[in-house]
């Protein structure tokens, strides 16, 4: 049976990716941030708490436009694959962006990119 979660607290929050990974019983790891939170593209949701703590790590493209176009470029349709190790996958629909990382406190350390094409 499953127990449902009111997230209406989180009402603010950009899903933007087709894959989570569950990170333990209470928290997944996402492509989205925060409503107001433009500069981030990952996050960690704790579901069970309503909480939601987006991770350090922003494209370095150069581009002058709006974060929140940014976002949505880089992290809509996305998804963010684990391999049970502590390393993650995050993959970018558009075929921009994908690398591999791990996450140190509240930040990506980025282990390799595998592609990236930024806007211009």
């Amino acid at each position: 049976r499953y127990k449902v979660y009111d997230m209406s607290d989180l009402k603010e929050f950009m899903f933007w990716g087709k894959h989570y990974h569950q990170l333990s019983d209470s928290t997944i790891l996402v492509a989205g941030a925060p409503g107001m939170n433009y500069n981030n593209i990952i996050s960690i949701i704790d579901y069970k708490n309503k909480t939601c703590k987006p991770l350090n790590y922003w494209p370095d493209d150069e581009v002058m436009t709006s974060a929140a176009e940014k976002q949505c470029v880089y992290a809509y349709a996305s998804g963010v694959y684990g391999n049970g190790k502590g390393n993650y996958l995050f993959v970018c629909d558009g075929e921009r962006l994908a690398f591999l990382f791990s996450i140190d406190g509240d930040s990506v350390n980025v282990i390799k990119d595998i592609y990236t094409t930024y806007l211009n």
